[in-house]
């Protein structure tokens, strides 16, 4: 198949909000005739859709990537804006380093830099990204309250939040939750969670170098277990289930 060019398309329910952010924050370069941007030599577009509803659901799934001089420097501007980045300046065997943003629609944008001196063997990037992609990220604040249907019109229609997970006695926002069931801790305070991706091994050196205030569990909703923090109130540390009880919405 011979191509002219490629035209990648992001549809959205806000799609004003993410051409707004693509080009006002991230500074894509505008094409005057189609409104989209120009990268590179494709065009990316943003559009409504009408069976496009909420957040992404699985934002790794497709990966657009950015390839800039400096990816260090430009998520340190984007970072000044308020983005948030879930990967900063991994590295990959053949000489890539990513930095990776998340969009307002959630979707997963990646600052692509190649520094080809920096490559190296396969086998020790391997072992290196196993040692450091467990490394705990904040994954979010849990609030408890009696009346959840309450609790959730309020954060809905008074904050103006989107719901991005529920079940009948947990709501997750961004990085915030309401739950109406027990809590970990005990008492019906705030609580801190971050998220790892194999519990197990945190545990085992978490453990060594801190309080434990909940020994590692298996909770319908993946295994979790409590450190000590410096404020005396537990953190959370949770390795999520795949098949949570909770549904994306």
């Amino acid at each position: 198949m011979k191509t002219n060019q490629l035209i990648f398309n992001i549809t959205s329910e806000q799609p004003e909000k993410l051409d707004d952010f693509y080009a006002n924050v991230v500074g894509l370069e505008r094409e005057p005739n189609s409104g989209g941007f120009l990268v590179g030599g494709a065009l990316f577009t943003i559009d409504g859709h009408s069976e496009t509803k909420g957040r992404a659901r699985e934002p790794h799934r497709y990966l657009f990537s950015f390839t800039v001089d400096d990816a260090k420097a430009e998520r340190e501007r984007l970072e000044a804006q308020g983005v948030q980045f879930v990967r900063k300046e991994g590295r990959e065997f053949w000489g890539g380093v990513f930095s990776t943003f998340v969009d307002p629609d959630g979707n997963y944008g990646q600052l692509m830099e190649f520094r080809p001196e920096a490559a190296g063997s396969k086998a020790g990037y391997l072992e290196r990204e196993k040692s450091m992609s467990n490394q705990p990220q904040f994954g979010f604040a849990i609030e408890y309250v009696k009346d959840i249907e309450a609790a959730e019109r309020f954060y809905v229609d008074v904050l103006g939040l989107r719901v991005e997970r529920t079940f009948p006695t947990f709501v997750q926002f961004e990085h915030f939750a309401i739950a109406a069931d027990q809590p970990l801790g005990g008492a019906e305070e705030t609580e801190l969670y971050w998220l790892v991706d194999d519990a197990e091994s945190a545990f085992s050196k978490m453990s060594e170098q801190g309080e434990v205030t909940l020994a590692l569990t298996q909770q319908p909703y993946g295994k979790v277990f409590g450190i000590r923090g410096p404020a005396g109130r537990s953190c959370f540390v949770l390795e999520l289930a795949q098949d949570r009880p909770s549904e994306a919405v």
